[in-house]
Order: C-alpha cells, then structure tokens, then sequence
C-alpha cells in the first residue's frame, strides 16, 4: 500500500469515526434493549462483579438465578470492549458507544480495501477504480445502518469489522509463497474473534473452504491453508467454550436450536412451555411456510433494502446485471458468506428474525452490496459516457450519486433513532420516579416485565421477562423467583395487560391487582397470591 492509499485509508477511517461520534452525541439511552444488555455486563464486569446481569430475559437456560451468568446465547466480545472503555472512562454509555463507534468506523477503509482488491481484479481504469473504491468505502462511513450500529453498542459493529477484515485476509492467505502462515493467523484470530462476537462466523469458516476448494490448489498447500487458520481460531474460541460449558446446565447450541422452532416472537420468553419440535411441526406445512415468506420479507426489505438504501437495492440490481462479479475472488468470501446469513437466518430462523438475528449479522451481506453498488453506478456511467460521446470519464459521478442517496436516508434513521431512544428514557424515568411507591426498592426488589434489562437497569432489581403464558404461568414465575409487581410497558404478546383484568376469564387474574399512578403507557400490579386459586 503507497502513501496515496494509506491516507485514503485514514481518511475514511476518521470521516466515519467524527459521523458516528456525532450520531452517538445525540443518543443518550441504550436502545434498542439488547444493547442495553451489553452496556449492562460491561459495566458489571468493569465494576468487579462478573461477567453477569440483573436480568433473565429466557429461561431456556439454567441455572436460573441472580446475579444472572451473561452470554447464555449472545457472544461476549462487545462487552470486553465496553468493559476495557470503562475501566479508563467510567461505567457509562459513552464508553460503551466509543468502543463501537471505533468498530463501525473501521468498517469504512476495510471495505474500501476489499473494494480495491475487487477493481484491481477487474482491471478497471486507474480513475474509475480509485472512485469506486472512495464511493464504497464512503456507504460504509455514512449509510444510515451503519451508522445506528456504530452508536448501539451491541454485536453488529464488531462482528461487520472482524467479518470484513477475514474475508479481506481470505484471498490472501490462499497465496502461494513465503509468507502465507502470517496471514492464514491472521485469519485465524479474525474468524475466531468474529465468532466470539456472534455465532454467525461459522459462515465464513464456510466461505473460507468455497473459496479454498474454487481455487483448486495442490493437496499439501491447501491442507496447510486449512488447517493453520483453523488451529489458530480453535485456540482463540476454546476458552469461551469452556467457560459456557462450565456455567450453563445447557450447551448454547441448545438454545439456538430453540430458536428455530418458535411459532410467535413472543415464546422465546415461555416459562411453563417452551418451544418444541412437535408443537412446531404440529403447525404444518402452509403455516410454516408463512413464516418463511415473512422472514424473507422482514430480512430483505425491512434490513437490506430500506435501511441499507441505496446499497441494498441498487447493490442487488448489480449483482444480477453483473454475473461476473460472483467470480471475483476478492468478493468471494463476502458473497458467499452473505448467501449463508441472509438464507439460513430466513430458512432456519424466520421468527427470530422479526427480531434482529439477521439484522445485527447483517453488516457484511450489506458490505459486498455497498461495493456492488459502486460497481454497478460506475458500470452506468461508463455506459452513458459511450452513449454521450462525453471526452472524459466522469468517474466521480458514481461515489457522488451513492453517497448523495444514501446521506438523507441515514440522517432520517437517526432522527428515528434518537426519537425512539428519548421517548423509551423518559418512559423509563417515569417508571423511576413511581416504583418506590410501588414497594420496588433498588437491590431489594425482583419484578417480572417485558423489558427486563431496562428495569433492571432503571431500577436496579433483578428483572424477568413477561411471558405470553396465563396469569397462572406468571404466579408460579413469580412464585420461583420472589416477584411481587408486574410492570407492563405499552403491550406484552396477545395477553397482557388486558390478561390481568378481573373480566378477563381467569381466576388467577384476580391474584393481580394494579397499582396507582402508573406513567402513561405502563400498567403495574401487585401480585396478592402465592398460588392460583382452585
């Protein structure tokens, strides 16, 4: 890399970094509330206290008790960064969205890198190339989800940067020649950083092997590019592995296996009756086709195509009016590892999905599109060029085009954002102010509702999730755990508030009884029973 290139590099590096500060500036709660979960375990683990939290949020998992051991199904790596952030800054949410904006921002200059390797390989003019790679790396300093995951500190940064700094190396460490090893560890330890950051990396272990196999080297030297990247990243993962088999009565794989059988987002909350197979299948065939069609309209348009604009839309056209660029083998790792998130997180996870399992795996899918936006504009403006007999290649057309699309939408995502993210604090203080009235004392107190993490952290008690179950469900929740108030935020499922109502048919219903002086919104009941009612 010349100089040229490396303060092009920087470049992107701190234009991205100064748009996700300022975004970060404007957000001043943890939302949504995974996030508030990572912020949560940061903080404890920087205080002393452990890797834990004062929330269960499913019961899929034992043990069941406080302090709550972290990380049952999610991936710790957000959470060491926003520990290693606090314990220089304080435990704040400013040193959490630091650790993430520093993660999104290096997103920017890997995919311009990536980009780079992609002209190279298609030999494109020294002009156009050097404008597609500035336009690609530029999406990935101002598309607008980019941006909202550079300011929630949860996995989605950290994930979308290890994943394209591996299939970055992936190319490289498939080289023959002196030198290989240094980049098949350094591969290693990405892929095996990325998984400890979300479970997703397996995919692109997958897109490794395609792009080892495509390139159809010599038995020896594609043994040893397979085995030394593999070592390394079984090295970096056991110890987590070790730690989860020692603190969980259940392996993880477990409870993901779980997750493929929920019917309604909502049962990934069940106490009384988790998710099952048989109930599952007992849906039958159209049904569970239903939820197919709806996973892969959520994943599509409501993740790649209408936060992801233009890269979403305009990356998918390119692609299809571009077969070549499938075979490129600086993209080949992206596309294929993409193929695998966005399909099995559809086929296998549609419900989950609804709720953000592809959306925080989703940086890389809308990376590779991002490059094949640029590609594709570029493609256009070579074309009108020839059309209109213009003298020079106005290259800079295409980066002007992409960012002067994707700068308005961003900047409506992060009006949304910060909208969302103030109403959901003052509901939370409000909340606040009431609960010691309520008999909610902090460190003394365990409540069920359906925002756990954030009561947990507003109040400072132990906080379970409200499961869509009957009243009788939640006496024995509460009857397990010491619970005495219900605190329901806008609505919970298809029961409650309403479930809690005297007229609601249930005689456990009248073992609740609501509380005065709620905020607008919020429903809380004192639970008066230690059974259900014969």
């Amino acid at each position: 890399m010349n100089g040229r290139a490396a303060a092009t590099a920087v470049a992107l590096f701190l234009a991205a970094l100064l748009a996700r500060l300022a975004v970060a500036a404007l957000i001043r709660f943890p939302f949504p509330e995974d996030a508030a979960y990572y912020v949560a375990a940061a903080r404890n683990l920087a205080e002393g206290h452990g890797l834990v939290v004062d929330a269960i949020w499913s019961y899929a998992t034992p043990p069941l008790a406080f302090p709550r051991p972290a990380f049952e199904l999610w991936q710790p790596v957000a959470t060491l960064l926003s520990a290693g952030a606090m314990l220089v800054m304080g435990p704040s949410l400013a040193a959490a969205q630091l650790t993430g904006a520093v993660a999104g921002a290096l997103c920017a200059p890997l995919i311009w890198a990536i980009s780079r390797d992609a002209t190279e390989e298609l030999a494109l003019p020294a002009g156009r190339a050097r404008a597609v790679d500035l336009g690609s790396g530029s999406l990935g300093a101002l598309l607008g989800i980019f941006l909202m995951q550079g300011v929630t500190p949860d996995s989605a940064a950290p994930f979308t940067a290890l994943a394209l700094l591996a299939a970055w190396l992936m190319p490289r460490a498939l080289r023959p020649g002196p030198g290989g090893d240094a980049w098949r560890i350094a591969l290693g330890l990405a892929v095996g950083l990325a998984y400890l950051t979300r479970q997703e990396a397996v995919y692109l272990g997958l897109a490794y092997l395609v792009s080892a196999w495509t390139q159809r080297r010599g038995p020896v030297s594609l043994t040893r590019a397979l085995v030394v990247p593999a070592t390394i990243a079984v090295v970096v993962v056991a110890p987590w592995l070790v730690r989860q088999a020692l603190t969980f009565e259940r392996p993880t794989f477990g409870q993901a296996l779980e997750n493929a059988w929920l019917l309604r987002t909502q049962e990934v909350f069940a106490w009384a009756e988790r998710p099952a197979l048989a109930r599952y299948l007992a849906a039958g065939p159209a049904h569970l086709l239903a939820l197919r069609v709806d996973g892969f309209a959520h994943n599509l348009l409501d993740v790649l195509i209408v936060p992801g604009f233009p890269a979403g839309l305009l990356g998918l056209l390119s692609l299809g009016a571009q077969p070549r660029l499938a075979r490129l083998a600086a993209l080949r790792p992206l596309l294929v590892s993409s193929a695998l998130i966005f399909f099995v997180t559809t086929l296998v996870f549609p419900v989950s999905s609804l709720w953000g399992t592809f959306l925080h795996a989703a940086g890389p899918v809308l990376a590779v599109l991002a490059i094949a936006t640029l590609l594709g504009l570029d493609a256009l403006v070579a074309r009108l060029r020839r059309a209109r007999r213009w003298r020079r290649e106005n290259a800079w057309l295409a980066p002007f085009a992409a960012v002067t699309l994707a700068v308005p939408v961003a900047l409506l995502e992060v009006a949304l954002l910060r909208g969302q993210a103030d109403a959901t604090a003052q509901r939370q203080a409000a909340i606040a102010s009431v609960a010691p009235s309520w008999g909610v004392a902090p460190g003394q107190a365990t409540v069920i509702g359906n925002h756990p993490v954030w009561l947990s952290e507003g109040l400072g008690v132990h906080a379970l999730a409200l499961p869509d179950e009957p009243p009788t469900a939640i006496l024995d929740l509460a009857g397990a755990f010491g619970a005495t108030v219900v605190i329901v935020e806008g609505s919970a499922g298809e029961r409650y508030p309403a479930g809690f109502a005297p007229a609601a048919g249930e005689l456990a219903a009248a073992c609740f009884r609501e509380l005065p002086d709620a905020p607008a919104g919020v429903r809380a009941f004192r639970i008066v029973c230690d059974a259900a009612p014969p």
